[in-house]
């Protein structure tokens, strides 16, 4: 067992160090690279084949969810139509270890004929892919982690200088705290910082005070919410849900035909404002065990509501 926890250290050290090296090519070339991909007024089109094709779909995923719109294309699929994919605004960025994957050369003709940017990283600066790509990075020929030169540090290096790319462009299309939250939405940081506004519910009934509730039992059948709010001077007084129903007529002697909205509603419904953030209505949910909570503008009126299904909470 100590032996195979000295290994486990060992690659440690190893990925470390050719993590370390990629500051070799942190140069002019690179920032070229970046100022490119940060001005793309399309997408950065990622593919690879194997491994290097699970990296570049994870640098994509980067890129897409740090502002800098992009997409990963299966080379295998390329040549069976997924090249119309390609468009003259994208940047199409292919990774290979050797750089000889014929699968991507494939990709490269296609961007040559189109006149379309390319970006081949590889370990191989004099490869065929290196060769016929607009630009290139070579990463660092670090040693391998494992002693068969499997493929572990050199996609730990690829994996970092996506990491790279991905939040330089970034930083250079001036990509806010606030825009990233709009990306992520249901994300910790998108639910502190995103207003209620931005992912509630409009579609919703609302019915006056003294509506009959007859009518209230209507708009609740059309409604698959199962709630409408109760409104007076536009403003929220109350909210029926199919509970309050039951409970109306399980206590009341009251003919519920003659009743109306104000006798079967609850007078004290939660509620959050329109000023409020995403975390505050799930807050109030969990607090109050509820599956909703009405969202009401600055003059009280509701304009939409939020529901715990939207979340994994």
């Amino acid at each position: 067992m100590h032996s195979i926890l000295n290994l486990a250290k060992d690659i440690i050290q190893h990925e470390k160090q050719g993590v370390e090296d990629l500051i070799q090519i942190i140069d002019g070339n690179l920032e070229h690279i970046i100022n490119l991909i940060a001005n793309c007024t399309g997408h950065i089109v990622t593919s690879g084949v194997g491994k290097s094709g699970n990296i570049a779909t994870k640098i994509s995923a980067s890129m897409s969810s740090l502002g800098v719109p992009s997409f990963f294309v299966d080379p295998s699929n390329a040549g069976h139509g997924d090249m119309g994919t390609i468009t003259a605004h994208d940047i199409v960025m292919v990774i290979s270890n050797s750089g000889e994957s014929s699968e991507l050369m494939s990709i490269l003709n296609y961007c040559f004929e189109q006149k379309i940017p390319t970006i081949a990283i590889t370990r191989e600066v004099k490869s065929t892919i290196a060769t016929n790509a607009s630009y290139s990075i070579a990463i660092p020929k670090s040693q391998e982690a494992h002693s068969f030169n499997a493929p572990t540090t050199s996609t730990t290096q690829t994996l970092v200088l996506g990491d790279i790319l991905a939040v330089c462009a970034s930083k250079l299309k001036n990509f806010t705290k606030t825009n990233y939250a709009k990306l992520h939405p249901s994300g910790s940081l998108g639910m502190k910082i995103s207003k209620a506004t931005t992912v509630m519910n409009h579609e919703f009934y609302s019915v006056e005070s003294n509506t009959n509730a007859m009518e209230v039992l209507q708009k609740m059948t059309k409604n698959a919410n199962g709630f409408v709010c109760v409104i007076q001077n536009e403003k929220l007084y109350g909210v029926i849900t199919d509970g309050d129903i039951r409970r109306f007529i399980l206590k009341n002697e009251k003919d519920i035909k003659i009743a109306v909205a104000e006798d079967i509603c609850n007078k004290t419904p939660k509620f959050i404002s329109e000023e409020h953030y995403i975390i505050d209505a799930i807050s109030t949910m969990n607090t109050n065990r509820i599956g909703s909570v009405i969202v009401v503008n600055l003059k009280h009126k509701p304009i939409g509501f939020i529901s715990r299904n939207q979340f994994k909470i």
